[in-house]
């Protein structure tokens, strides 16, 4: 399970969307629909498209939003054999269930 612990900014912000842009190109970027209900809250699990689960626990001053850009938390603990350091983003969108 991938953590998430702050956003980043929106994927719109032209500071993001252009690494972004090659991030999809190359198959690494992850994409996350949160119900709009759902969106005020900090702390829930959902399921990206691509089948990997993160945890989401936003400080109080951070909201997730339509086009959020997120990336999981990465532990330098993970040593050999764990979870690979690969970049990742997830979006918050306004579509259905997780």
């Amino acid at each position: 399970m991938l953590r998430i612990d702050r956003v980043l900014g929106s994927r719109l912000e032209s500071e993001y969307s252009e690494e972004i842009h090659r991030l999809e190109h190359r198959g690494a970027v992850d994409l996350v629909n949160i119900p709009v209900a759902d969106l005020a809250r900090r702390r829930l699990l959902a399921t990206t498209h691509g089948g990997e689960e993160l945890a989401i626990a936003l400080p109080r001053h951070q909201k997730l939003f339509d086009g959020a850009h997120v990336m999981p938390v990465i532990s330098s603990s993970a040593g050999p054999g764990g979870p690979a350091a690969q970049p990742a983003a997830a979006r918050a969108g306004k579509g259905g269930g997780s």
